[in-house]
Order: structure tokens, then sequence, then C-alpha cells
């Protein structure tokens, strides 16, 4: 998710995403990991999902902005639209590679490359 100023993980999350961000610990402070996530994944603060955003300026001096979709997911991807968006864009560069959310499992090589070139 590339999210703009005011928006959090839940705004840009389809409902299914929010389904899985309310499975939450017993505390209610966090959510388990996602069903496809390695086994060893640990629980997310919920805040963080919720709270917005604040973006106070200068990221027109970011001089690189890539972006890495991942094509792999079994189902409709919750990233289609921003990839989509992105690739548009730009001032992004916006890359697609065969894997599933976890693509530093996935595709190690290729991803390692994309972020090496990005720094």
């Amino acid at each position: 998710m590339v999210p703009g100023d005011g928006d959090s993980c839940w705004d840009l999350a389809s409902e299914n995403e929010r389904r899985w961000y309310l499975d939450v610990t017993a505390d209610g402070c966090a959510t388990r990991p996602l069903p496809f996530f390695d086994p060893r994944a640990t629980p997310h603060p919920l805040a963080s999902l919720l709270q917005p955003l604040r973006l106070t300026g200068g990221l027109e001096r970011v001089r690189r902005r890539t972006y890495v979709y991942a094509t792999g997911w079994d189902g409709p991807s919750p990233f289609t639209t921003t990839y989509e968006r992105l690739r548009e864009d730009p001032a992004w560069r916006a890359i697609a590679l065969d894997g599933g959310h976890n693509l530093m499992r996935d595709a190690p090589h290729d991803l390692v490359r994309i972020l090496t070139e990005a720094a």
C-alpha cells in the first residue's frame, strides 16, 4: 500500500483483509499473523493498522520511488489497484515479481537486485 496523508492501512485494505485484521489476540491489541504468513510470524500491533499516516511534506526530495508488486497471490491481490496506479506515475518505478506476499522467500534474487538498484 502507498498511503497518502491521513490514510491508514485499514482505509486502504479490502473487506477481506479487514476481516483478517480483526482476528486479534486475547488482549485485543494485536492481529494474528495472516493465514499465508510464515509460521514463525508473530502478532502485529492492531493500532499500527488503524492509525492514520501524517505526511508533513518533502516527498519530492525522494529521488527513487520503487514499488514491488507480488503477482502470485492465491486469489485477488489487495495491491493490484496500487500497482496499476503507480505504474502509470512517472515518479515511480513499479515492478511486478512472480511470488506471493513473502517475496524474500519466493523471489529473493530478484528482490535483492531491485532493492540494490533502488539504493
